[in-house]
């Protein structure tokens, strides 16, 4: 069976690469002059004008705010002294070229005659790819240079690098939950008032109990977590939550989290759900003082997040002075249209 590549870049828009296959040029670079004429059937022939008017009963102007949203990031980038370099490009397009040898499993000649079954030579496929990632790019320059750190974006990336408040807690936790108890004593041929809500936490309250004695007693926790926790997670780490965050299992887990010492068994507690014994195995301080310019550098270098990358895109046309015919379905344009003959 012969290998195939599926080219994740082809997922784009079907006329991302429209002005390629019509010889026309999507961005600043010329590209090569396209024939008159694109097929022959015999004595018959297919013109390029026919192509063209074929694609463009398919798919419209669909491809057209693409087109448009390149040129008014060119603009923007400009007025800001910025620009995508060649190099910027070409580093981008091997990075991508090595990724398609990766999905072609390591052989680049799979990648090549699948670019080849889709109609490209590899320099075509480049210039559709280029004009792909040109605008990503533009974007994440222009979010960089217009973007200022809120205290809230701040907080929100020192809490997910260092935990709440600052505090990265490893916990291990043996619980014991009101479903899995009453599946057990089921099991055990327990019927009737024995599997009543009450019987239930008294059974929950008299293993947590037995549980706890053995860990004073010497017992390894993570094998007791193992064998007996009603934790699911336990089978693969045995019982460990290595970043826990102070919301697992409400407030009664967290007030006992933070009044534990390191190492330190916690006797057997409940919350709304169910029954725990934990033991903090470290806990590490971080005060937001101490790495906020760390991490005020590292936000401001940060690639363009899907929220500023759509900010940009409505902003620019918006306000962008931009007239296309109003039988256009994209929303943007066709709003940028009516706001234009206002």
């Amino acid at each position: 069976m012969k290998a195939t590549l599926q080219l994740a870049s082809l997922a784009l828009p079907a006329l991302l690469g429209l002005g390629l296959v019509l010889g026309q040029s999507p961005g600043p670079e010329p590209a090569p002059t396209a024939p008159e004429v694109v097929a022959r059937i015999g004595e018959d022939e297919i013109s390029l004008d026919e192509y063209k008017q074929h694609l463009f009963e398919l798919f419209g102007l669909g491809a057209l705010e693409d087109l448009v949203y390149v040129r008014l990031l060119e603009a923007e980038a400009a007025s800001l002294g910025l620009a995508v370099t060649p190099e910027e490009l070409d580093a981008s397009w091997h990075e991508e070229r090595r990724s398609m040898i990766a999905r072609a499993r390591g052989d680049e000649r799979v990648m090549l005659e699948t670019l080849t079954e889709l109609g490209y030579t590899e320099e075509t496929y480049r210039r559709r790819y280029e004009f792909s990632a040109k605008p990503a790019l533009l974007e994440a320059k222009i979010a960089r240079a217009q973007r200022t750190v809120s205290e809230e974006a701040l907080l929100e990336r020192f809490e997910f690098l260092y935990g709440v408040g600052g505090e990265k807690v490893v916990l291990r936790h043996l619980m014991l939950n009101h479903t899995r108890t009453r599946a057990e004593r089921q099991a055990a041929g327990v019927t009737g008032a024995g599997l009543e809500h009450e019987a239930i936490e008294a059974a929950m309250d008299a293993r947590g109990a037995e549980l706890f004695a053995q860990l004073e007693a010497g017992v390894d926790f993570e094998a007791l977590c193992r064998g007996a926790s009603h934790d699911i997670s336990v089978h693969q780490n045995g019982g460990v939550i290595p970043g826990y965050n102070y919301k697992h299992y409400g407030a009664e887990m967290a007030a006992a989290v933070r009044a534990a010492e390191v190492g330190a068994l916690v006797a057997p507690f409940r919350s709304s759900a169910g029954l725990h014994l934990i033991r903090v195995e470290e806990r590490t301080v971080t005060k937001l003082e101490d790495v906020r310019e760390s991490l005020v550098t590292e936000l401001m270098a940060s690639d363009a997040t899907y929220q500023e990358r759509g900010a940009l895109k409505l902003r620019l046309f918006r306000e962008g002075n931009v007239s296309a015919p109003s039988v256009v379905g994209s929303h943007l344009l066709q709003k940028a249209t009516e706001a234009a003959q206002r």
